[in-house]
């Protein structure tokens, strides 16, 4: 997950308004740690939601359920595709 481009929710938002979203993902990153991010329509980059103190670094979700609430909540989402590496 390196050069990976992170944003906080505030900006993200609005950045997924204007882009359009194509795809959000919950990716387990750890035992049970997840991350959330959104691919945009256009352009077409992944964008990771940030934590709120370190706006460079993803935020981590103990559960998964914790994460597509998150998604739920910020852009109205339904589906997900989820990731196990």
């Amino acid at each position: 997950m390196a050069n990976m481009r992170c944003a906080r929710e505030e900006e993200l938002i609005p950045t997924v308004d204007a882009g359009g979203l194509e795809e959000m993902r919950i990716t387990r990153v750890g035992e049970s740690t997840y991350v959330l991010s959104v691919k945009l329509k256009s352009p077409r980059h992944r964008i990771y939601l940030s934590t709120r103190r370190n706006p460079a670094a993803p935020r981590h979700f103990k559960h998964i359920e914790a994460a597509a609430a998150a998604g739920r909540r910020m852009f109205n989402a339904r589906y997900f595709t989820l990731v196990l590496h």
